[in-house]
């Protein structure tokens, strides 16, 4: 009977979902997308806390905003899309399976086709986003040139280019990551479109009016790059940062003033399986991860660096987005989070673990809230 009513739930939701394109829950809004980088798969049911059972049924973008809405006893996996800023990413077309197809650039000359091409990384199909998902900027492939409307016709039908890139062009100018997977023309109701629906290399690409519902327009974006480290700023004073306040083991994780030469506040995941180690950038590779204490995931417990261990879950954390909670990987069912111990913002207060509120479905917590800086090299 339980699993008849949170199936229905779901019909509902995902009716909903259709008829607005945007759902709301919490305090977030949620845009569906399918593809992720670097998280946990938080999709089957799980006990929280109380003993009720809760489902986790969608994925969903990093563009979203904060909204209040009635809530329903349901929680939501969060998928982070590629695109930070600076990232390298394919984009790849839903319309084939994998190995796939990808958005490719015929050659390096100006008014060169844009097309369909084979997905294994090139010059060709590896595209800069400058400004990261959800932003308008150019979409830059072998260093100078950028994806171009031809002509600059605002036409269904229109083809696709490169182009040497030029400031203010507004050929050039795309919104890449939308909540339905389109790459938008900025300013336009016009997205990259596989040509017939024929994902066949050289198979040009055109511009269409915008339609969610069409599969020509969407495009999964992997990642070719990962930053060459990133910082974590809380969200409600940015000149606050996580860091190391030593380097060794079992060195107390804290809230620090922010320092973007120090070393203890540059982290980074090499292996891209969510381990956050600092000390980026270190003659030596200090192999510290950062972690529970004793690898307990449960409240109130202080965050350490420990050695490196790639196959403990405690040491790998999810984050929905490059702003919000970050969750540890540890928690079997319980949904633990990196935490501001009492909120207190004096540096070297200590970094915990708590109760994750918005996945638990009690509201954001600002204590819970981090930014993530990551740069590319």
């Amino acid at each position: 009977m339980e699993n008849s009513a949170n199936f229905a739930i779901i019909w509902v939701l995902n009716q909903l979902a259709s008829s607005f394109r945007v759902l709301t829950i919490g305090r977030r809004i949620m845009q569906p997308v399918t593809t992720g980088r670097g998280l946990a798969d938080l999709t089957s049911p799980y006990k929280d806390r109380h003993g009720s059972t809760r489902f986790s049924i969608l994925s969903f973008s990093p563009s979203s905003m904060f909204f209040p809405i009635a809530a329903v006893a349901v929680t939501f996996a969060l998928n982070i899309v590629a695109q930070d800023p600076g990232q390298t990413v394919l984009f790849k077309t839903v319309l084939a399976a994998d190995p796939g197809k990808c958005l490719s650039a015929s050659g390096n000359y100006d008014g060169a086709p844009v097309v369909i091409g084979d997905c294994t990384p090139t010059g060709n199909n590896s595209w800069v986003v400058p400004q990261g998902a959800g932003v308008a900027s150019a979409l830059k492939v072998f260093g100078d040139k950028c994806l171009d409307v031809k002509d600059g016709a605002n036409v269904n039908g229109a083809k696709l280019q490169v182009w040497t890139c030029a400031a203010g062009n507004t050929n050039q100018q795309f919104v890449t990551a939308g909540w339905d997977q389109t790459i938008t023309w900025a300013n336009k109701n016009k997205c990259l479109d596989v040509t017939d629906g024929k994902a066949l290399n050289g198979q040009p690409i055109q511009i269409w009016d915008c339609d969610w519902e069409n599969d020509n327009q969407r495009w999964n974006d992997p990642a070719v790059t990962q930053p060459d480290y990133f910082t974590l700023s809380w969200e409600s004073n940015p000149s606050l940062c996580i860091g190391a306040q030593i380097q060794g083991i079992n060195a107390s994780v804290a809230i620090l003033n922010c320092d973007p030469a120090s070393l203890a506040q540059r982290f980074s995941d090499p292996l891209n399986n969510g381990q956050i180690r600092p000390w980026t950038g270190a003659d030596a590779d200090a192999n510290l991860c950062v972690a529970p204490r004793a690898n307990l995931v449960r409240d109130g417990t202080n965050l350490v660096t420990v050695p490196c261990d790639d196959k403990q879950a405690a040491q790998q954390w999810s984050r929905p987005s490059t702003r919000g909670y970050i969750l540890n990987r540890g928690g079997n069912g319980f949904f633990e989070c990196m935490d501001l111990t009492g909120g207190n913002a004096s540096p070297g207060v200590p970094i915990q673990l708590w109760d994750c509120g918005e996945l638990a479905g009690t509201g954001s917590n600002t204590n819970q809230n981090w930014v993530i800086h990551p740069t590319y090299l």
